[in-house]
């Protein structure tokens, strides 16, 4: 059946003048070269996707080698600050009052500090609102309230447009301080002290 399939198409060839011969191998030839062409441009593409993989993956391990490389210097800074939070608690009230002034805001009021534990630190927060400020002004608070202390964290940020003014954003935040409670050893001190005189 092969051959006969084989013979048809021998016969169709030969009935076909030599004109027509040439349009066919010239049609086949276009055939292979699109296919070609087409196998061609997907391994082209693969192996694109291979490299910007490959690319994706340095880059990934480069952020690692800097994470880890950093993470030392993290965990000194981090000790750095802790000895520096002291016994006594800041007041939020005064180091609040002072940078507004500095960066030419009213405060309206500042709400009195929550106390909380936090392992063997004990954090005091408060909240305050400030309306209808400019963008410089924001950044300017929130730069000296987090510089100002190593002992002083922003830990809750709202912003808003105001509703009227699309150049004034209304802003809330909760400010935060650490100090260290007093150990078992300073209470004794402080009690034979007071026994003393």
């Amino acid at each position: 059946m092969a051959a006969s399939g084989i013979e048809g198409l021998r016969e169709r060839w030969d009935a076909i003048t030599p004109r027509e011969r040439g349009l066919v191998v010239l049609l086949g030839v276009a055939f292979v070269a699109v296919v070609i062409g087409l196998v061609g441009f997907r391994i082209n593409d693969g192996l694109d996707r291979i490299s910007q993989k490959n690319a994706d993956m340095r880059d990934a391990l480069h952020e690692l080698k800097s994470y880890r490389a950093n993470e030392s210097r993290l965990e000194a800074r981090s000790a750095a600050q802790q000895v520096q939070i002291g016994t006594k608690p800041l007041k939020l009230d005064d180091y609040l009052f002072g940078i507004a002034d500095e960066v030419g805001i009213n405060i309206p009021k500042v709400d009195r500090p929550n106390e909380t534990k936090k392992g063997k630190f004990m954090e005091r927060s408060t909240k305050i609102s400030l309306r209808g400020l400019n963008i410089e002004q924001v950044k300017d608070l929130l730069q000296k309230i987090e510089t100002r202390s190593k002992a002083v964290v922003v830990t809750d940020l709202y912003i808003r447009r105001h509703f009227r003014k699309n150049d004034q954003l209304n802003v809330q935040l909760t400010v935060a301080t650490y100090y260290r409670r007093a150990t078992g050893k300073n209470k004794k001190s402080k009690k034979s002290d007071k026994k003393g005189s």
